[in-house]
C-alpha cells in the first residue's frame, strides 16, 4: 500500500508538473502579475531616500535599466564613495543581477559577446584601453578599442576598467544565460544558492521553501571585489550553477511560486 502511495502521489506531482506548465505558458499562471512588478522596479530606480534598513552598501558602480535601450547599464562615475542601493529599488550590485530582474530574456549583451569594437587598421582614433569579459575563460581581459573612452556604451561588453568588468560579469557563465531566458515553469524547489553562514555579510535574497511553502528570506554569499588592487576573492558561485529558485525580492518569489 505505501508503494502504491508513493506512485500515485508521483503521477500527482508529474500531473501537477504538466498543469503547472501549460498554465505558464499560456500566460494563465502568473506570468502576466510577474512581467507588470519586473516593469514596475526596472523602470523606475530609486537612488535616493532610501530606509536605513534597505541599505546594500558596497563599492561598485551600481546597475539600472535603461527605459529606452531596453537593456541594463551601469553607471559610471559612481565609485568615488560609498553607494547605498537595493535590488527592491531597481539599483542592483551586479550586471547579473540586473539582467536576471529585468531582461532575462535578453541576457547576454553585458558580459556575453565578444569584444566591443576592437581596433583595427580601420580605426580614425587612437587605441583606448579597454576590458571585456571572456565567457570561456572565465575573465576579464584588456583589449584595445576603436573609440575614445569617453564614448564607450553602457550596456555592450565594454569597460573602462578591470573593476567594472568584474561587476558587471561576475557570476556569468554560458549555462546560466541560457538558463536565464523563461523556461516553462518557474523554479521553486531545491535549495538557493550559496548561502553565507550566520553573520553580518552578504545580500538579502529570496527562495521557495516546500516544506513551509513560504518564500523566505536567506544571506547571499559574494565575492569582494577589492579596490587596491582591483583582485577579486574567490567567487562563491560556482561556474554552471543555475539561478533557479533565486529571487532578488520576496515578490518575485511569490509570484512564481505561491
Amino acid at each position: 500500500r505505501q508503494n502504491m502511495t508513493l506512485f500515485c502521489t508521483a503521477c500527482w506531482l508529474e500531473n501537477l508538473s504538466i498543469l503547472r506548465c501549460f498554465l505558464v505558458s499560456s500566460g494563465k499562471f502568473t506570468q502576466e502579475k510577474i512581467e507588470a512588478y519586473r516593469m514596475a522596479l526596472c523602470s523606475s530606480p530609486n537612488m535616493s531616500n532610501i530606509p536605513f534598513e534597505d541599505y546594500e552598501i558596497g563599492m561598485s558602480n551600481p546597475f539600472v535599466y535603461n527605459n529606452t535601450s531596453k537593456k541594463c547599464e551601469y553607471l559610471s562615475g559612481r565609485r568615488n564613495r560609498m553607494i547605498e542601493r537595493n535590488v527592491k529599488y531597481g539599483v542592483f550590485f551586479t550586471g547579473f543581477d540586473c539582467v536576471l530582474a529585468c531582461t532575462p530574456n535578453d541576457s547576454s549583451y553585458l558580459c556575453g559577446d565578444g569584444p566591443h569594437m576592437p581596433y583595427n587598421d580601420t580605426c580614425d582614433t587612437q587605441p583606448s584601453e579597454a576590458y571585456f569579459f571572456n565567457m570561456t575563460l572565465q575573465n576579464c581581459q584588456k583589449y584595445n578599442a576603436c573609440i575614445t573612452s569617453d564614448n564607450f556604451p553602457k550596456s555592450t561588453n565594454m569597460y573602462k576598467g578591470l573593476w567594472d568588468c568584474r561587476s558587471a560579469c561576475i557570476r556569468f557563465d554560458e549555462y546560466n544565460i541560457k538558463s536565464f531566458k523563461q523556461d516553462c515553469a518557474p523554479k521553486c524547489s531545491g535549495l538557493p544558492p550559496v548561502p553565507c553562514e550566520e553573520g553580518p555579510y552578504g545580500s538579502t535574497r529570496y527562495f521557495y521553501n516546500e516544506t513551509s511553502r513560504q518564500c523566505e528570506e536567506y544571506k547571499l554569499c559574494y565575492a569582494v571585489l577589492k579596490y587596491a588592487d582591483q583582485q577579486a576573492e574567490q567567487e562563491p558561485w560556482p561556474i554552471g550553477a543555475s539561478p533557479g529558485n533565486y529571487y532578488l525580492t520576496k515578490e518575485f518569489c511569490e509570484y512564481s511560486c505561491m
